[in-house]
C-alpha cells in the first residue's frame, strides 16, 4: 500500500504511514451537497413567466387595433371596392391573429421547458 501524501510504499496492513506518518486508512468522506443556484430559482421564475406570455398572446391574439367599419360612398362602384378591400383587410387580420396564436403557442413552450430545466436543478437533491 501506498502514501496518499508522500507516495512512500507501506505494508499492507499497515494503519499509519512508517515515512510520514499520515493515516492510510480510508476514513468515510462526506459526499458534498450541490448548493442550489439562485441563477436556476432565477430562470425558473423567467420560465414561467414566458409561459404567462405564450398564454395571453394566444387568448388575445388582436394585432390591429383597428376596426374597419363600412360606409356607403354614393357610389356602388367605389363601395363594392371598399368592401373588397375590407374583406381583405379582415382576412389580413385574421391571418395575423392566426400568427400570434402559433408564436403565443412557441412562447409557452419555450418557457415550460425553462421552468422544468430550470426547476429541476434547483430542486435536485
Amino acid at each position: 500500500m501506498y502514501c496518499k501524501k508522500c507516495g512512500k510504499e507501506n505494508e499492507d496492513n499497515a494503519l499509519i504511514c512508517k515515512e510520514c506518518g499520515c493515516s492510510l486508512v480510508n476514513e468515510p468522506t462526506e459526499v458534498p451537497k450541490k448548493k442550489k443556484s439562485v441563477w436556476s430559482l432565477v430562470g425558473m421564475g423567467i420560465g414561467a413567466a414566458v409561459v404567462i406570455c405564450g398564454i395571453i398572446m394566444i387568448i388575445f391574439p388582436d394585432v390591429s387595433g383597428v376596426w374597419i367599419k363600412s360606409y356607403s360612398f354614393g357610389a356602388d362602384f367605389y363601395t363594392e371596392i371598399y368592401n373588397a378591400t375590407s374583406k381583405v383587410a379582415d382576412s389580413n387580420i385574421n391571418a395575423a391573429k392566426a400568427i400570434v396564436r402559433g408564436l403565443g403557442c412557441v412562447t409557452a413552450s419555450i418557457g415550460a421547458f425553462m421552468a422544468v430545466y430550470f426547476g429541476r436543478a434547483a430542486f435536485e437533491k
